[in-house]
């Protein structure tokens, strides 16, 4: 837990939830007949955009998270996607990453 909470102060996104920063956020959206759903960890308000982090306990990833971890990243892209696509966040301003609390480092995406 501590590792986690160094790493989202060292991207300074350790505050308070509220207006700007919401923890467990639901997502949804209808697409193609299906309903997509989902609950983002972290999502906070920066720069004009979004910044979407999902917390894992697996052991982190030595190398690149895209190869290790390939379900993870379109989980974050699907998210990314579902906001966009919702009108929260502008094409291009939703960054992403993985929180991966045996290391405390965030991977971006």
């Amino acid at each position: 837990m501590e590792r986690g909470l160094q790493a989202l102060a060292r991207e300074g996104l350790r505050a308070v939830p509220g207006d700007a920063l919401r923890l467990e956020y639901p997502v949804a959206l209808g697409r193609d007949g299906k309903l997509l759903v989902g609950y983002v960890d972290l999502l906070a308000a920066r720069d004009g955009g979004l910044v979407v982090i999902d917390f894992k306990t697996d052991a982190a990833p030595a190398g690149e998270v895209a190869r290790s971890h390939p379900d993870y990243v379109e989980q974050l892209r699907a998210y990314a996607a579902i906001l966009v696509e919702l009108g929260l966040a502008p094409e291009g301003k939703v960054r992403c990453g993985l929180l991966f609390t045996a290391d405390g480092g965030v991977r971006w995406v």
